[in-house]
């Protein structure tokens, strides 16, 4: 199985109006998960910009959880295998000359 996520919500005719690459996934990429999945927990740490959704995983090297990060112009979208490991992002970004 695998998770769509799109940038930007589908319109009423469910378009989400976004080129076929990005429509695909994460930058035409497919976040690996196993068939089916299903929230297992959602929570909102108190004091924290964060979202952490918990689902059921399906293997070591699938998500397990998705983290998002809500930092105003900083937001992300983090896919995390079962050992805690960062599987995709949704936007990449920079640091200290590494991605």
């Amino acid at each position: 199985g695998w998770i769509r996520v799109v940038r930007d919500p589908p319109g009423p005719d469910g378009d989400a109006g976004l080129p076929t690459e990005a429509a695909e996934g994460w930058g035409g990429r497919r976040i690996p998960t196993q068939r089916r999945p299903r929230v297992r927990r959602v929570v909102a740490p108190p004091d924290e910009r964060l979202l952490e959704m918990e689902i059921d995983a399906g293997g070591p090297d699938r998500a397990s959880r998705f983290v998002v990060e809500l930092m105003t112009n900083q937001w992300n979208v983090l896919a995390l295998a079962p050992d805690g490991r960062i599987v995709s992002a949704l936007w990449t970004r920079e640091a200290g000359g590494r991605t």
